[in-house]
């Protein structure tokens, strides 16, 4: 599933994904997995919301949309 959510708060960082990608020391390769629902890994997208300082539902959805701080 497309995660127009992460795309959105990337841009919103005013970074390329490469940029992000790189500040997260993963290939921009696996981010575009992640973003096309391609890549499922736990750790990945947990180390996205902690980047963002959110939950990973609230990003990736799940039973709660809420931000963890």
């Amino acid at each position: 599933m497309y995660n127009g959510k992460l795309r959105e708060m990337i841009r919103n960082e005013g970074i390329s994904q490469y940029d992000f990608a790189n500040r997260l020391r993963i290939s921009s390769a696996t981010l575009s997995k992640v973003i096309n629902g391609k890549r499922k890994k736990t750790a990945i997208k947990q180390l996205i919301a902690d980047y963002f300082n959110v939950s990973v539902e609230t990003i990736f959805g799940g039973k709660n949309h809420v931000g963890k701080k």
